[in-house]
């Protein structure tokens, strides 16, 4: 529903992975060595620029309604982040690893599209929205990631795709 989440939000997860995901989470913590958990967003960057060839493609589509909230991080602030937690003395047991603000997808696909001079994608009614095959819709929060030190090399999806389409 666009709610904020962080580390201390409860977690239902109502599909195989995300139930397979806290299952393995709680596998690495009863394990025999202290372990702290990064759950990444929506990783991108170099060979992982999905929604860059969704627009090219002609295949992307901005629906009418709600914002549909997604959560990125670039590949290189989630190998900051992991050098990051690695250095430190007493980190803690779960982080959040994504940028500092969620974006609706119709705003990244739109941004993009943007930048690479091809006009405004046409938005469709949400009546043709197809079902999400993964319904979660909220925000998630980085302010703990953030106030233990890390300074994140691309704030945004804007700074990190910028890079991307270079």
């Amino acid at each position: 529903d666009g709610s904020w989440v962080d580390e201390t939000s409860p977690t239902t997860p109502a599909g195989f992975g995300g139930r397979t995901l806290l299952e393995a989470e709680a596998l690495v913590r009863s394990g025999p060595y202290p372990a702290t958990i990064i759950r990444f967003g929506g990783i991108y960057g170099p060979g992982r620029d999905h929604l860059v060839k969704l627009v090219l493609s002609g295949e992307a589509k901005c629906y009418e309604g709600d914002p549909v909230y997604t959560n990125r991080i670039h590949r290189d602030d989630c190998a900051g982040m992991i050098a990051h937690i690695l250095n430190m003395e007493n980190a803690d047991p779960l982080y959040l690893g994504v940028d500092s603000v969620p974006a609706d997808r119709n705003e990244v696909l739109q941004w993009i599209s943007g930048k690479l001079d091809l006009g405004p994608l046409p938005t469709l009614s949400s009546d043709e929205r197809p079902q999400r095959k993964r319904p979660g819709n909220k925000r998630c929060r980085n302010l703990k990631i953030l106030e233990s030190g890390y300074e994140l090399r691309y704030p945004t999806f804007k700074e990190g795709l910028e890079a991307v389409l270079v």
